[in-house]
């Protein structure tokens, strides 16, 4: 299944509208998107990278997420230290 999915685009959770699409990370080997980054404005700008897996609805005007905006906290951020050899410590190669 294909999506459009547009950068700068609003991204909703279940109880209101988290940010905006500031950008993907897409693995090259299946040119699959593996994390659409969120880009927050209830928290300055903070970034959260939000699985693939975790997109309840994609369009090319809004992605809605299954989670609460309190949930999003649990996702990988940028701001935190992540376990060497994870996804998330990869990020900055895979960008």
């Amino acid at each position: 299944m294909h999506h459009t999915i547009l950068l700068g685009s609003p991204v909703r959770c279940a109880d209101g509208k988290a940010g905006t699409i500031g950008g993907l990370v897409i693995n090259p080997n299946r040119n699959h998107v593996d994390y659409v980054i969120l880009q927050s404005e209830q928290t300055g700008g903070q970034e959260y990278f939000v699985p693939s897996g975790q997109i309840q609805r994609a369009s090319a005007r809004e992605l809605s997420l299954p989670c609460s905006w309190g949930e999003l906290n649990d996702l990988p951020h940028p701001e935190r230290t992540a376990k060497q050899g994870s996804v998330l410590a990869n990020l900055s190669d895979l960008v």
